[in-house]
């Protein structure tokens, strides 16, 4: 895991230059605080920050170039089948001088061109230098799993593993056509981002540049494609068992050792018992715990820590935790944070650091299993009476116009399948804080649109816009800290084969059933099969309380708040008024404000 920088100059030459490239890499320098090293020439120049876990030794140095020093590499990540590929390049008379997967990732691009990319196993995001073409390629890992950011102006290209890394060359401005998608879903999803021209490399995707600027966008891996056919696969238990169970060993690949998240829940549990029984590992977990709330998991926790004899520590989060240090997390995150509880991920971190510079996480169980309470068939039901009524334009002329049927006409006339996840009246609440936002959600409904199910319009949604933000979050809160984090769940063989097995199979008779079938053999029923409890903040009780979280509402009634101009501030008064008298518990809608707030104010004001 590292920190790439990059520029690209096609006519402008006045930012290529080393000067530029360290003021680009000290800002992203958590990401790799080992190593660094540049490269330049008349068109192309490199910057990165080294966090050595394979093959920690200098024969990893970045910028690495291959032997005949006509192709250099920059690359973020991880290779888990670097080994295998290693030997069949070895077989084409390729030789080594490290041990590294990074020279493997750069011979087997001298092999294979770009088709390199279908043969990759990992996580990943690379910039190479090609001297033969005199072309750039730049690319990311099939999931997004690891980030890669550009900008976007005139006669010059700028790349980054974080968005940060830009904040020397250019002034960052707000990227008013996604407003309505960042305050009302959370998170610009997509290749946009709330930055005005700064975009992301979207996963699954190479660019290819010329010095002439001629540039070439290539989508090489979807992961929703086996959503759009009707598929009834068979599977066999074992089967996936051994595909998730090899995914989860292959990414314990570290000459530094690991830790393990442990939330409690099945999936990080999954993940520890696997890795204590399977494999035999002794294992340091790391969790979260929240003292004197019912959302707590620590009694779940203990369950597992000790039926496997883990090295446990664990680290009560309160909120002047998270009111401490939710600033320098907003800042870590580059956008606005969605979880509320990323300031403790970022806090256990840098507890875990003190052992190893990897973790393992649960990330990406939910999308891949379908794990979401919206897979509950309650709610699926509700949808399919939404979409029902939404195709057959009389039956919506029967609902009348007045009061909260108004609200039911409108929210029918605007669903979307799979893209809105909102109740009938939530969406409605939330656009009633604004003024002028322009709906723009083109990303969200192409990926639903050539999608016949219902329910696999839904694990679409989930696939992409919330496995990226959960991606990018995990990501930037580990490595604010030096911390590589890993998702063995995040396998795209792990989402081909289980994208192809029918949602009925996955979500019924409970959501996760796949998962929840496999644990069985690790853990009781009443442990496995109890109410879904994630990682829920206490968050409108902290905001109540004037130790805590309270004085964040001071955002929403300052003066440079009332200058906004997109803010309905009559509607949020009312929204804060109930909430602190304890009428109403609004603090869904309210912490989405302060949370844009803060990072506006930190990467804009």
């Amino acid at each position: 895991m590292c920190g790439i920088a990059c520029i690209l100059a096609f006519a402008d030459k006045s930012f290529l230059n080393k000067h530029t490239l360290e003021n680009m890499t000290k800002e992203i320098h958590h990401r790799g605080p080992d190593d660094e090293g540049f490269y330049l020439n008349e068109w192309v120049g490199f910057g990165f920050k080294r966090l050595s876990i394979i093959d920690t030794s200098l024969d990893g140095h970045q910028p690495m170039f291959d032997h005949s020093k006509n192709y250099v590499i920059v690359f973020n990540g991880e290779i888990y089948n670097y080994k295998s590929l290693r030997k069949e390049l070895v077989k084409k008379n390729y030789k080594f001088r490290s041990d590294t997967d990074t020279e493997v990732l750069l011979n087997a691009y001298i092999e294979w061109g770009s088709d390199c990319l279908l043969k990759l196993e990992g996580m990943f995001a690379f910039i190479i230098y090609d001297k033969i073409k005199d072309e750039v390629l730049a690319a990311r890992d099939h999931l997004g799993i690891k980030p890669l950011y550009y900008f976007k102006y005139g006669s010059f290209y700028l790349f980054g593993s974080e968005i940060k890394s830009f904040k020397n060359i250019i002034k960052f401005e707000l990227n008013e056509r996604q407003l309505y998608q960042q305050l009302i879903y959370g998170y610009v999803s997509g290749k946009d981002t709330i930055f005005k021209n700064i975009y992301r490399v979207k996963p699954g995707t190479f660019m290819r540049f010329n010095k002439n600027g001629n540039i070439e966008e290539n989508l090489y891996y979807d992961v929703t494609a086996n959503l759009k056919e009707d598929s009834n696969l068979n599977f066999e238990y074992e089967e996936i068992k051994k595909y998730l169970n090899e995914s989860i060993l292959k990414h314990t690949m570290s000459d530094v050792g690991y830790n393990t998240q442990l939330s409690g829940g099945i999936d990080t549990s999954y993940i520890t018992a696997v890795l204590s029984k399977e494999y035999n590992q002794v294992l340091n977990t790391y969790s979260i715990t929240l003292q004197k709330v019912k959302e707590d998991e620590s009694q779940y926790q203990k369950i597992v820590t000790q039926k496997f004899n883990t090295v446990h520590h664990s680290f009560a989060a309160t909120d002047i935790d998270m009111r401490d240090n939710f600033e320098k997390a907003t800042w870590h995150h580059d956008i606005p944070i969605v979880h509320n509880g990323s300031a403790f991920l970022m806090m256990l971190s840098k507890h875990s650091r003190n052992n190893s510079k990897v973790i393992l996480t649960g990330e990406g169980a939910d999308e891949l299993f379908g794990g979401y309470s919206t897979f509950n068939n309650n709610v699926l039901n509700k949808y399919k009476i939404l979409s029902y009524v939404q195709r057959y334009d009389k039956l919506l002329h029967l609902i009348p116009s007045i009061s909260n049927f108004r609200i039911v006409k409108n929210s029918i006339n605007n669903f979307n399948l799979g893209v809105d996840r909102f109740s009938l009246f939530e969406k409605e609440k939330s656009l009633s804080l604004y003024h002028k936002l322009e709906e723009c959600i083109d990303y969200r409904k192409s990926v639903v649109q050539n999608i016949k199910k219902l329910e696999n319009k839904i694990f679409a949604t989930f696939q992409t816009s919330c496995l990226n933000y959960l991606l990018e979050r995990q990501d930037k809160m580990a490595m604010a800290n030096s911390v590589e984090a890993r998702v063995p769940f995040c396998n795209h063989i792990l989402f081909e084969k289980m994208n192809k097995i029918s949602y009925e199979k996955k979500i019924k008779p409970a959501p996760k059933i796949i998962l929840k079938k496999l644990s069985e053999q690790y853990f009781e029923k009443s442990f496995i099969y109890r109410r879904k409890n994630p990682f829920v903040l206490p968050i409108s009780q902290w905001l109540r309380n004037e130790k805590g979280l309270k004085p964040w509402f001071d955002f929403l009634s300052d003066k440079t708040f009332r200058e906004r101009g997109f803010y309905n501030h009559k509607n949020i008064n009312a929204l804060v008024d109930q909430h602190v008298k304890g009428v109403k518990n609004n603090s869904r809608f309210l912490m989405k404000i302060i949370k844009f707030e803060i990072w506006h104010r930190l990467f804009i004001d």
